[in-house]
């Protein structure tokens, strides 16, 4: 009953939001609003012998990544990221927060249903470690380049893969500032407005 009353809610809101996108030309115009999620979002509690440290810690995770953004010319949406993710095992303890601006443009294509998109974006944040001896906080920078394509499943809802390049910085208190790179893959929803 109850999984039937979510599924319920869930295909209005869509259908709420599908109506009104679907008289507007294309989903990426001057105007219209994006909203975002990446496939950072995920909460782990992991337990059993093989994932315990030697003391019998489980370990716990949770993470998240949004944007959103407004299309100042049709195809290019200027916006703002934010995410978020702490993670636990026994006296061990993360959090850490990141935001900034993002900018990304959306190619028009002769299908309105396949979206490709370029962006690129710039973070900052900070957060904290604990252990069971010391605690620490820190400071973090990152700029990112992405580029992936969103495949439209109605006209305001879009299903994305993108590839991106993150080049960080991190700096702990009384500490030098430390550097690295990474390259990932992230699936995620896009909601046009």
């Amino acid at each position: 009953m109850r999984r039937c009353s979510i599924a319920t809610i869930a295909l209005l809101v869509l259908a709420f939001v599908a109506v009104p996108a679907h008289a507007q030309k294309s989903p990426v115009h001057k105007g219209g609003w994006l909203f975002g999620g990446s496939g950072s979002f995920g909460f782990t509690n992991s337990s059993g012998k093989l994932y315990e440290n030697n003391d019998g810690d489980a370990s716990s995770a949770l993470s998240f990544d949004l944007s959103g953004g407004f299309f100042i010319i049709n195809g290019l949406n200027l916006g703002l990221a934010v995410g978020y993710s702490s993670s636990s095992r026994g006296s061990y303890s993360s959090s850490k927060y990141i935001i900034g601006p993002r900018l990304a443009y959306f190619f028009p294509l002769s299908n309105p249903r396949v979206l490709p998109f370029v962006g690129a974006a710039y973070l900052f944040g900070g957060g904290s470690e604990e252990t069971g001896v010391y605690s620490s906080d820190f400071t973090q920078t990152a700029m990112q380049l992405f580029g992936g394509v969103s495949f439209m499943i109605v006209r305001s809802v879009g299903i994305t893969g993108a590839v991106f390049y993150n080049a960080d910085s991190m700096k702990y208190e009384n500490s030098d500032s430390q550097s690295g790179n990474k390259v990932g893959v992230n699936i995620g929803f896009l909601l046009f407005l």
